[in-house]
């Protein structure tokens, strides 16, 4: 963990909603006991997982390159969900890669302007303000160039001066510059865009309701937001999926033919990484942050000139138009239908796919309007991602 000065405020906030207590074994240099491992060819290796490196792991003392790696699960309890209704809000922290924190106290440290503890993941945990996007039971709404601090009178704009005696010291046009105590801030949102990482990470699925975290991989994980912030350990029972590896997320290619076309004389043009009005893509209740949403009547073609062996995604109506929606749907790949579903409709749950890729050079997705013409019709492939070779 990264070390702290002995003099800390006391200035601690509990916030409405206890986080989540990650069950943890202590960091061990040789193995630990795993439910499964599954690689990016589909088998599945059970046994006690240990780290050869950064890039290479062991099950049972056969090796393997983490890029090989779809998700490790890690033997032990995960945590509960602590009485919560699924989906509902609670107290976290956002990082400026997109990751989020439960997380249950704050406080400030003494002599330092850009640090913030939290109590998160079982520790605590001393965050770079640079790494941090926000807190909150929600992350407020950005707005561009400027910080907001949401506190009990209000919301308000300005910019975050850093921490100061114990104070957050923000600045506001409006009011002047303020010494907010860290409790009395309720909510925080810092100025700037996430900064996604491409670096070969594993991303802990803590809370379906939230992105993941990301960390970095090696026999003690870190936070990629913030390199210098290790965990004691890697959490126990919650899947761990490897990320910048031979996975390539079908939303971070362009199409080569796009055709689009409404029913009414309104078209809904396709979106990739969120939702067709924009927001996060939530299917069945679970967010991603990558995929695909699509309207009927779509077309959409990629090139994948034969580097690639496996699609997978989870496709269904998005959450957003409930039960509504009725459209078939093809995959094709050069032409030979690998998918179809004649009638997906918002009351079919969602479906994983795993579909052959081998040699194939051109991908298509085609959404046709359904026995309602298009109403409803958003059609989301949760997660799309091509493996490769």
């Amino acid at each position: 963990m990264h070390p702290c000065p002995l003099h800390r405020s006391l200035a601690w906030f509990v916030g409405p909603f206890l986080g989540v207590l990650l069950s943890a074994v202590g960091a061990v240099s040789t193995a630990s006991a795993a439910d499964e491992v599954r690689l990016l060819d589909g088998s599945v290796r059970s046994g006690a997982v240990g780290w050869v490196d950064a890039n290479q792991i062991t099950v049972d003392g056969a090796a393997f390159a983490l890029a090989d790696v779809d998700r490790i699960v890690l033997g032990g309890s995960a945590p509960s969900a602590d009485g919560r209704v699924p989906g509902s809000a609670r107290f976290g922290v956002w990082l400026s890669d997109g990751s989020w924190l439960p997380a249950t106290a704050r406080a400030a440290v003494a002599d330092r302007a850009d640090i913030v503890l939290v109590t998160a993941l079982g520790q605590e945990l001393a965050l770079p303000l640079a790494a941090v996007r926000g807190w909150g039971e929600r992350l407020p709404p950005a707005v561009a160039g400027v910080d907001r601090v949401v506190l009990v009178s209000g919301s308000y704009d300005g910019r975050v001066r850093g921490i100061k005696d114990g104070k957050l010291i923000f600045h506001s046009e409006a009011l002047g510059e303020l010494p907010l105590e860290l409790g009395d801030c309720l909510a925080l949102r810092l100025a700037g865009t996430d900064r996604p990482s491409d670096t070969l990470r594993l991303l802990a699925e803590v809370d379906p309701a939230q992105l993941p975290i990301a960390l970095l991989p090696g026999k003690i994980p870190a936070l990629v937001a913030a390199p210098t912030v290790a965990l004691s350990a890697w959490p126990l029972g919650i899947p761990l999926r490897v990320e910048g590896g031979r996975r390539r997320y079908l939303s971070d290619l362009a199409p080569t033919v796009v055709e689009e076309e409404g029913a009414f004389g309104r078209t809904w043009p396709h979106r990739r990484d969120q939702a067709l009005e924009g927001g996060p893509i939530l299917l069945d209740s679970l967010r991603y942050a990558k995929g695909l949403s699509l309207h009927s009547r779509c077309r959409l073609r990629w090139a994948l000139k034969g580097r690639y062996v496996r699609f997978s995604a989870v496709i269904g109506i998005a959450d957003e138009v409930g039960l509504e929606g009725n459209c078939p749907v093809v995959i094709t790949g050069d032409g030979r239908e690998l998918w179809r579903k004649d009638a997906l409709t918002g009351a079919d749950p969602a479906q994983a796919i795993d579909l052959d890729l081998s040699g194939v050079q051109t991908l298509e997705i085609f959404v046709d309007f359904g026995e309602r013409y298009d109403i409803g019709d958003r059609v989301t492939l949760a997660g799309a991602a091509l493996i490769t070779k």
